[in-house]
């Protein structure tokens, strides 16, 4: 059975290092080596920094996940809603809004989305009818 960390995190580039901390923490104790520790804390810290942190979408606060499983580990950062039993699967329906207009508003997707594609293993981006944004990665063991 996996193990699930959640917390909220105010939408402020000095919580950056909190985040960081708290799943190279999970990361760790997953099993991961130094190398895919540092992988997952890069890729955490540009969703952080310059999605949620630097974005002119006035966002408060973001929601972090961290699934710790036998396979590897699971992060989402989202900030959806305060609902915090909200599903993936509620945002399928949304998925096929024009993202790439809210991914280019917020980041340069050329460089950002390559990155942490290059860093983890599976990366998945869900936007909300609300232009709330959803960012899922994976890293295998």
């Amino acid at each position: 059975m996996a193990d699930l960390i959640r917390f909220s995190v105010p939408g402020k580039p000095e919580y950056v290092g909190v985040v960081r901390l708290a799943i190279s923490s999970a990361a760790s104790a997953a099993g991961f080596d130094v190398e895919d520790i540092e992988d997952i804390k890069i890729a955490v810290s540009e969703v952080c920094t310059n999605i949620f942190c630097c974005s002119d979408h006035g966002i408060v606060t973001y929601k972090v996940s961290c699934e710790v499983g036998e396979n590897g580990i699971t992060i989402s950062i989202d900030d959806m809603s305060d609902d915090d039993d909200h599903e993936i699967n509620n945002l399928h329906e949304c998925q096929n809004l024009p993202v790439k207009n809210l991914i280019d508003d917020l980041f340069d997707p050329s460089m950002s989305i390559l990155m942490l594609r290059v860093l983890m293993d599976e990366v998945s981006i869900f936007a909300g009818c609300n232009e709330n944004m959803l960012i899922r990665m994976i890293k295998h063991l």
